[in-house]
């Protein structure tokens, strides 16, 4: 693995429930994980995850009206920043918005600006002929009438491939190599939802129910460590939230 001297992140409060990288990523190359460690101190049992925090770049952010259980207009419209802010749903029935992404996604979080209410939410999945509701959902947006970050946070379903309807062939970026996760509202709102940042996450590890002061431990062969590709970071999720949560992960460049 070569000479390089091994590197160590010291144990860190984390206080959202998944967002920001708590080990950053690297432009170039690879980073090998030996262990991570997730703290729950939230003062009550919490279900806790490590994931693979995706890079905005390597996802790509689409529109779509007209949901049906195998089809629905879509269009690519730039990813979601505070100063290019999208509607997330534009107050009509079977419409929402679209991740594409090259890994399975299990968490995609948003922060809304402009909020309104109704609605009834669902998250979508492609299975190869047809989208499905995704595995176990562990927490969904009931109404967007507040603003702030929101998780849409979800187990795969078994069925889950790459690839998407027939629609998206020229509209999405090489369709039959991404996976796409379609969230969408089968009620009326009261006017449009406007989100200003979008994020997501692949999870590596999760456990739920984790009392008090317990913790997640993964612990990886140090003959074939995990990997971290170039753009991905590392980063815990919490399904409650604590500034006395806590991770830490050790973790080299070397030789890779």
């Amino acid at each position: 693995m070569g000479n390089s001297d091994y590197l160590s992140s010291k144990l860190c409060s984390y206080a959202e429930k998944g967002k920001s990288a708590a080990l950053p990523s690297i432009s170039q190359g690879q980073l090998g994980i030996f262990n991570a460690r997730c703290v729950n101190n939230s003062g009550s049992v919490a279900n806790v995850g490590i994931g693979r925090l995706q890079s905005p770049e390597s996802l790509q952010y689409l529109s779509v009206s007209g949901v049906t259980s195998s089809t629905g207009t879509y269009a690519v419209v730039p990813f979601p920043t505070a100063s290019v802010p999208q509607d997330a749903f534009d107050g009509t029935a079977n419409q929402g918005f679209v991740v594409s992404s090259g890994r399975p996604l299990n968490l995609i979080g948003v922060t809304v600006s402009t909020l309104n209410s109704g609605g009834t939410f669902k998250i979508d999945q492609w299975n190869g002929t047809a989208w499905i509701e995704a595995g176990d959902i562990l927490e969904q947006v009931a109404d967007y009438n507040t603003t702030g970050d929101k998780y849409h946070v979800f187990s795969l379903n078994n069925d889950v491939v790459k690839g998407g309807d027939a629609s998206l062939a020229g509209v999405a970026s090489e369709p039959e190599n991404k996976y796409f996760t379609r969230i969408y509202t089968t009620g009326v709102l009261g006017g449009a939802v406007v989100i200003d940042d979008l994020w997501a996450m692949a999870f590596i590890e999760l456990r739920r129910g984790i009392i008090d002061k317990g913790q997640l431990f993964a612990q990886y062969d140090w003959r074939q460590f995990f990997l971290l590709e170039a753009g991905e970071s590392l980063a815990p999720y919490f399904s409650e939230p604590s500034s006395a949560n806590q991770f830490a992960s050790f973790f080299t460049t070397a030789g890779l």
